[in-house]
């Protein structure tokens, strides 16, 4: 998400080319984030569209996010450039509201998840415990 913020605001301050507000987003953002804007910043330079430059930059990574996740960056980065500026706020904006969405669906399915680990970490310690008396 804060790359999203970072994103937004060189969007809103500068005007420079697509592949350098990339690098610049990179540098103030964290490990992952940074290697997936300079994989896709380096894929554009070497003449790639930007919808195959996004998913070069995915695959190198090799990061690994719920679907509607990638999908929602994937044609962020797709269409990113492409419209003035309102257009790309409301792009960033419509693309953080899915992301936030789809942490929180995340969040829920992974407390009952969760709850099991633990009950089975616990069921086996017993278990340990029962072996070693």
């Amino acid at each position: 998400m804060n790359m999203l913020e970072i994103l937004k605001c060189e969007l809103s301050y500068t005007l420079f080319p697509l592949p350098k507000l990339c690098r610049i987003t990179a540098e103030r953002s964290d490990r992952i984030c940074a290697d997936f804007l300079r994989e896709y910043a380096d894929a554009l330079d070497s003449g790639s569209c930007r919808s195959a430059a996004a998913q070069k930059a995915f695959f190198k990574i090799k990061c690994v996010l719920p679907p509607d996740a990638t999908m929602a960056l994937l044609e962020l980065f797709s269409t990113l450039g492409r419209y003035d500026l309102e257009g790309e706020d409301n792009l960033l904006r419509l693309t953080q509201h899915r992301l936030k969405t789809a942490l929180e669906r995340g969040e829920t399915e992974k407390r009952p998840m969760a709850r099991g680990y633990a009950l089975l970490g616990l069921c086996t310690g017993a278990a340990i415990a029962i072996l070693l008396v």
